[in-house]
């Protein structure tokens, strides 16, 4: 089979067109007490980028053997993977959850462990944060609105939407000067072959998290499965399997989130001839089941699975 000829969509750099195709948007902010529901062991192919300030109490959170700890008045920032998560009843948090990820699916920020982060800038981060969180609660009624809007699809007011999307940048741009005074590593764009997007592209189109379709893939980039499973890893790090995995698990999470789908017509849509294999199928990948993801009200964002 002839392989077509590739095409880069960018070159490695920083400047000011490359910045436009960053994937940046907010997906939550607002402050919360936590209780035991909130303590548990997260499994993700890849959660959203995000941080915790502790207004009152303690966290506890566990990454690859190592334990951090956050007390009042400390921002603690997990890395992305499998996490335990542990909140003393009571304690208050005020969080921020972001997608900022670049179109060949690297995160902009790298953060290499879970770290609490402390000293120069933290104050300014906080105060920023607070502003973030207020003004959504001045201008929704409850910032927790924001997350349920993005949920539903519901319509924003163009003025609302750049406003809080000001403060959120304000607060980022904040962020990310902290989070590499702590060692986080910021990511520029990178190359990516016009071949791997027409791949993905021919996977969005499958509603099967079964079945990968093969015949669509070769048909779309004129490139065998060893050469494009090969592209693939070079390009995303992922065999072409596991991001289609991925893309599967957002999917299903985001629909899970629809209380108007029956989580039996999501699995018979996926693939699935019975619930029972289709919540063993998610439990393994997020760490709950359907049900409970959906009445968590996606603690996970499915933009950022």
């Amino acid at each position: 089979m002839p392989e077509i000829p590739p095409q880069t969509l960018i070159s490695q750099s920083n400047n000011i067109q490359h910045w436009n195709l960053l994937n940046l948007r907010l997906l939550w902010a607002n402050q919360s007490e936590k209780s035991e529901r909130d303590n548990w062991k997260r499994a993700s192919a890849g959660p959203p980028t995000g941080a915790w300030l502790v207004l009152h109490g303690h966290c506890k959170v566990t990454q690859d053997g190592e334990t951090v700890h956050a007390d009042e008045g400390q921002w603690i920032f997990p890395r992305p993977g499998v996490r335990d998560q542990f909140f003393v009843p009571g304690t208050r948090v005020l969080s921020v959850g972001f997608l900022a990820r670049w179109p060949q699916g690297v995160d902009l920020i790298n953060n290499p462990r879970c770290q609490i982060l402390a000293g120069k800038g933290c104050d300014e981060l906080t105060q920023k944060a607070y502003d973030l969180v207020e003004s959504m609660e001045n201008l929704m009624g409850d910032s927790c609105e924001w997350q349920r809007a993005r949920h539903w699809g519901d319509s924003l007011p163009v003025e609302l939407h750049f406003e809080i999307g000001g403060l959120f940048q304000l607060w980022l741009a904040c962020f990310i000067r902290v989070a590499e005074q702590h060692g986080a590593r910021i990511e520029r764009m990178t190359s990516k072959d016009s071949r791997v997007e027409a791949a993905i592209h021919a996977m969005e189109m499958s509603k099967n998290a079964q079945l990968i379709d093969w015949n669509s893939i070769q048909k779309s980039t004129g490139l065998s499965r060893r050469r494009i499973d090969e592209l693939f890893r070079q390009e995303t790090g992922l065999s072409l399997s596991a991001y289609f995995g991925n893309l599967q698990l957002k999917r299903i999470s985001r629909e899970l989130l629809d209380r108007r789908l029956q989580i039996k017509e999501i699995a018979l849509a996926a693939g699935f001839n019975h619930t029972s294999s289709f919540s063993r199928w998610f439990r393994q990948h997020i760490g709950m089941t359907p049900s409970e993801y959906r009445n968590s009200d996606g603690e996970t964002d499915p933009d950022a699975v």
